[in-house]
């Protein structure tokens, strides 16, 4: 059985879960910490913890549970102080304080939606993403860097994590060193896929692992993030 291992976050990781989870019980996906924006920014703020909302979408993604459950962990309130909030972000939350942190979490909620493989946040450190435009701008967060990238008309320059080189999670290292395929994306190539890989020993472990590894760059180009990119400019950025 081949061990595979996916790097990003968003909806691209997920949908590619989906699809691989009938190839493989042997199935890792290891998500980005940046996302401040939504429900998942809230939670941040007012709780302390990680962002889940990417790490719920890998979790339904993953499981074999019911339908209606996936309905109920993807359902959001539209009125009152939980509007805009996702009762799957919420339910994490909850099992982030009863049972001491997003990684013990996940693995309760794993089992509980009958999880094929294992979802890991990147890093346990909390981390924002900065990211510095061609005209010399600094805008830090994940939820409006391209949006002022787009509307600056200056394209992303370089980004990285403040603070810069946060230690990655425990379980992470070893399953990158023994996959056999790595698959980085889809997903928005400067705040969804280079977060993770600019976690400290991320990088390291890639290399040190003999999995092939594959890169799945987005069909279509993003506002104020990838315009006029060829595939040839992702991998070189």
């Amino acid at each position: 059985m081949k061990r595979i291992s996916i790097i990003g976050g968003g909806t691209g990781l997920s949908v590619l879960l989906r699809g691989l989870k009938k190839q493989t019980e042997d199935l890792h996906a290891i998500v980005n910490m940046v996302d401040d924006g939504g429900s998942s920014g809230r939670l941040r703020e007012e709780l302390g913890m990680g962002p889940p909302g990417d790490l719920r979408n890998c979790l339904l993604a993953m499981s074999e549970a019911d339908p209606l459950l996936d309905e109920l962990f993807n359902y959001r309130f539209d009125r009152g102080s939980l509007s805009g909030q996702s009762f799957g972000n919420l339910m994490i939350a909850a099992l982030s304080e009863l049972t001491g942190g997003i990684d013990h979490a996940l693995y309760q909620a794993a089992t509980i939606f009958n999880v094929t493989g294992r979802v890991y946040p990147v890093t346990l450190e909390d981390i924002r993403l900065i990211a510095w435009l061609h005209n010399g701008k600094e805008v830090l967060g994940e939820s409006v860097i391209p949006k002022t990238a787009f509307e600056e008309k200056s394209p992303i320059h370089r980004v990285n994590l403040h603070p810069a080189r946060p230690k990655a999670f425990k379980e992470v290292i070893p399953v990158l060193e023994t996959s056999d395929i790595i698959i980085v994306g889809p997903g928005s190539l400067y705040t969804s896929l280079l977060p993770a890989l600019l976690v400290s020993g991320i990088k390291e472990a890639i290399l040190r692992s003999n999995a092939v590894c594959i890169y799945t760059a987005n069909l279509m180009t993003q506002a104020g993030e990838t315009d006029h990119l060829a595939v040839s400019d992702h991998l070189r950025v």
